[in-house]
């Protein structure tokens, strides 16, 4: 899926934490 594929990007860039996981009310803080 895109955006777990998007969540390992933003792990490598340190932007999440590394125990983030995806769920739509963060999905839509990061790209509303």
């Amino acid at each position: 899926s895109k955006v777990r594929r998007l969540g390992k990007y933003y792990k490598r860039k340190d932007i999440l934490p590394i125990d983030w996981k995806y769920s739509p009310k963060q999905a839509k803080l990061l790209f509303d």
